[in-house]
């Protein structure tokens, strides 16, 4: 796969339970703001998802990347499973940051050569399948007056980082499986 770029950037989100849940979520809490937040929040984290990726391949060293991952499942988790609705602007600060870390990871994991940015479209692509999952989900439970799943499925995402911590090697299951 390493000679086909874009291909390998449409199988970098779901290189880890840890990203694929966290796009998810991103999607989720969209929904549960609501309003411009349907397409702000999307836009602002494959904005700063791309800006991590450049970084990377331009040589800046973000440190910590994997444990701010490891805590955007927990916090992203977390104010899913909050109560209180979030605003934009929270959203937005939130989601933003910790989109910038995951394109570290994932985006600057490509080639660092002319073909960076077909492997970008790939990945982004397949970003923003997942995150319309997380989406149509929520939009879902809202249609179906069960907004409490959109809680629920915020204490499964806490619920899967504390069995990544417990079990490391569980993220690793599905990079394997995808390759």
């Amino acid at each position: 796969m390493k000679d086909k770029p874009f291909i390998q950037g449409l199988s970098m989100p779901v290189h880890g339970l840890d990203h694929m849940l966290v796009t998810f979520a991103v999607g989720l809490i969209a929904v549960q703001i609501g309003g411009y937040a349907l397409w702000a929040i999307p836009a602002a984290f494959s904005m700063l998802l791309l800006l991590g990726g450049v970084m990377n391949v331009s040589g800046v060293a973000i440190p910590f990347a994997e444990h701010v991952i490891f805590a955007s499942m927990i916090v992203l988790g977390g104010l899913l499973a909050y109560r209180k609705q979030l605003s934009l602007l929270v959203g937005l600060t939130v989601v933003g940051f910790f989109a910038i870390f995951h394109g570290v990871a994932l985006v600057g994991e490509g080639p660092h050569n002319a073909w960076f940015f077909v492997f970008a479209a790939g990945c982004l692509i397949a970003g923003w399948v997942v995150l319309g999952s997380g989406m149509a989900c929520g939009l879902l439970l809202n249609k179906l007056n069960q907004v409490r799943g959109i809680r629920y499925a915020g204490w499964a995402m806490v619920g899967a980082a504390a069995l990544i911590l417990i079990f490391p090697g569980l993220n690793d299951v599905i990079i394997h499986f995808v390759e």
